[in-house]
């Protein structure tokens, strides 16, 4: 058992460029431009015009270079998958860049005059959501690098307990000697899985703890989204989309009840009940359900200790 986003061979991508596109050169004098700032792109509407007007990097000693071959869309996309790279668009210092543009169409003047201050509270809301897209992308790494280990753990408990009842009926001479050794194999495993699993059980409580300031601060959860898609190469954005799912799923405290959480979040990884890779938690059921204050998973309304930490919780009583 594993997780199915990861390891995962990448599908072909139709729209994916045959050659690179040239090389950046200087916007061609006398061609008007609009700068288009991370704050006002994250704003920007998908059916903006935007979107698809040329796009023109700006850089941090005033020149523009225009992008050939790009869109404004298409050159935000080409950053996020070059993101760790030193050099992006085939020649540009990553650390020069300072914001994107767009070459206007013959006749238009851009929307606002420049240069224009930014808005002090916009600035202030970007880089505390920028601060908490931090926090979260490591609060999911933690998810990850916990959940692998309890698979692993997982993987082998299951499998020696399997092995044992395989061999139950089969009245082969060595039979009680396999018996006894895959129970040593299955509980030793066990053993190890109990502390694997609470770690994994607090790292998925921080992350969506994490997950609900990371939306509370950005506003609006449009933002959050478009700060992460914006900031993230696109392999590490695929690593939060897989905790997300990771935390989306229910699990146990035993190897067997781990699997079906893995099995679970397969699932979700298939087929996500929403857009974004932030996790939200689930709509409230009417269904008597509430949530465990240990480790955030979802149990009944009237249960006393949690079915997947273990950990006593009392039954709480409606006020009102």
């Amino acid at each position: 058992m594993r997780w199915k986003r990861e390891n995962r061979t990448p599908a072909p991508n139709p729209g994916a460029r045959a050659t690179p596109p040239p090389a950046p050169s200087p916007v061609p004098a006398g061609t008007s431009t609009e700068k288009v700032t991370v704050t006002q792109m994250s704003a920007l509407a998908a059916d903006d015009p935007r979107w698809s007007m040329p796009a023109v990097a700006c850089m941090r000693d005033g020149s523009r270079l225009l992008l050939p071959g790009r869109s404004l869309r298409e050159a935000r996309e080409e950053m996020r998958r070059d993101g760790d790279e030193d050099f992006w668009f085939g020649g540009i210092n990553a650390n020069d860049l300072a914001e994107f543009g767009v070459i206007l169409p013959p006749g238009q003047e851009p929307a606002v005059d420049e240069p224009r201050a930014a808005d002090p509270a916009v600035v202030a809301g970007l880089e505390t959501s920028n601060n908490w897209a931090d926090v979260y992308v490591a609060a999911c790494g933690d998810v990850l690098s916990a959940a692998n280990a309890c698979l692993e753990a997982a993987n082998k408990a299951v499998s020696a307990r399997n092995k044992i009842a395989q061999h139950q009926n089969d009245g082969l001479p060595g039979t009680p000697i396999a018996i006894r050794n895959f129970t040593s194999w299955a509980e030793a495993a066990e053993q190890e899985f109990g502390p694997l699993y609470r770690r994994f059980a607090e790292a998925c409580s921080t992350a969506k703890e994490t997950a609900a300031s990371f939306l509370a601060a950005s506003e609006n959860e449009p933002r959050a989204e478009v700060v992460l898609a914006l900031n993230l190469s696109e392999d590490t954005l695929d690593q939060v989309a897989t905790a997300k799912a990771i935390l989306g799923a229910n699990y146990g405290a035993t190897p067997a009840a781990f699997i079906a959480g893995v099995q679970e979040s397969n699932g979700l990884m298939e087929n996500p009940t929403d857009e974004g890779n932030i996790y939200r938690p689930a709509p409230a059921s009417a269904s008597g359900e509430r949530e465990c204050p240990w480790c955030a998973e979802t149990i009944k309304a009237a249960a006393v200790v949690c079915r997947f930490c273990g950990r006593d919780v009392q039954a709480q009583t409606n006020v009102g």
